[in-house]
């Protein structure tokens, strides 16, 4: 990672976010500061996530809706993202590792456009979740975008690269 570099984002970084680490009612400056990465073009992440994170129907839901511009999510329509779709799917489904439901499960969701997306446009994905090599049983984001040359980071890490800083200001008891 360098500090060029622009960060995609899953589902679980956004979802996780809320519930572990940076609630709305405590740490708006993380979803703030989101927000202002994005004005500077330094994260996003793509339409299929945004509509699985308006499935939950939560706190999280409503500040994607109320909060977060469209252009935070980007369309996957493009002819060079579904080619990198296409063999990231050919990949996954002559694979002899996983088990059929595994891919079929993947397949489902927006990990694979997350891929794609990332490859054509030269961003490094943001998730929690962790290369598995071995795994039978789950397609995991990181092994695929391994695959591919796309490289994956944790949330954590991205924050220390884009040097976010969550402060508590002096009134924050009060």
């Amino acid at each position: 990672m360098s500090e060029s570099d622009k960060y995609l984002l899953d589902a679980d970084t956004f979802i996780r976010a809320k519930r572990d680490h940076y609630g709305f009612d405590f740490c708006p400056g993380f979803w703030n500061g989101l927000l202002q990465a994005h004005d500077l073009k330094l994260i996003a992440s793509i339409v299929p996530i945004r509509k699985e994170l308006l499935k939950g129907g939560d706190g999280l839901a409503e500040w994607v809706k109320e909060q977060c511009p469209k252009t935070f999510f980007k369309k996957v329509e493009d002819v060079a993202v579904q080619i990198a779709f296409k063999s990231i799917a050919d990949w996954v489904m002559t694979s002899s590792q996983y088990s059929e439901p595994a891919k079929q499960r993947f397949l489902a969701g927006a990990d694979p456009l997350l891929v794609a997306y990332a490859k054509v446009n030269d961003y490094v994905i943001s998730s929690y979740e962790v290369a598995a090599p071995e795994s039978k049983a789950k397609v995991k984001l990181p092994d695929v975008a391994g695959e591919f040359k796309v490289a994956c980071c944790q949330p954590f890490d991205m924050l220390r690269e884009l040097r976010v800083r969550l402060r508590l200001s002096r009134n924050s008891f009060k």
